[in-house]
């Protein structure tokens, strides 16, 4: 049946995406409600430990309160860290967007599947494009952490 593969495939396919993504979701939803509460069963059961705030700040200056401390403190990402995320994110785009072209043009019998490969090439190399004049603006700006003043530096302005 020719309707079947021409109506009920592209439905059923997404479908099955959408299914996929909420899932993916739901699953980063709860990983994150269930890290809240793990925190908001700590923090009270950590007051009760101490007697007084002195006491609780005295425990904080030890090396055992700063490794607490470490563990609470969410890890942010540095300007290159972020920069080569969406460099290596470009990476797997391009070439997967080349791995279509090249079943398109070399194995598959439908040249259609050159369309979905010229739709991932093009971003791929945009994330590579922009990712590396970002790493070359950072380290001209000192932003990229390779300066003795820290890395996270504001760009210099024109006015001053």
């Amino acid at each position: 049946m020719w309707w079947a593969e021409a109506v009920l495939l592209p439905i059923i396919t997404s479908l099955g995406f959408f299914i996929l993504v909420g899932w993916l979701y739901w699953i980063h939803h709860r990983r994150k409600i269930r890290e809240i509460e793990a925190q908001e069963n700590f923090y009270p059961h950590l007051m009760q430990k101490f007697e007084n705030a002195r006491d609780f700040a005295d425990f904080l200056a030890t090396e055992q309160g700063e490794r607490l401390i470490r563990a609470f403190t969410p890890h942010r990402r540095t300007f290159k860290e972020r920069t080569l995320f969406w460099i290596n994110l470009g990476i797997v785009i391009l070439f997967f967007g080349v791995s279509f072209l090249l079943m398109g043009v070399f194995g598959v019998e439908d040249r259609d599947i050159i369309i979905p490969g010229f739709i991932f090439t093009l971003p791929g190399l945009g994330f590579i494009i922009s990712g590396g004049l970002s790493l070359a603006l950072g380290r001209r700006w000192g932003l990229n952490g390779s300066t003795k003043g820290g890395g996270n530096r504001v760009p210099p302005s024109r006015t001053s």
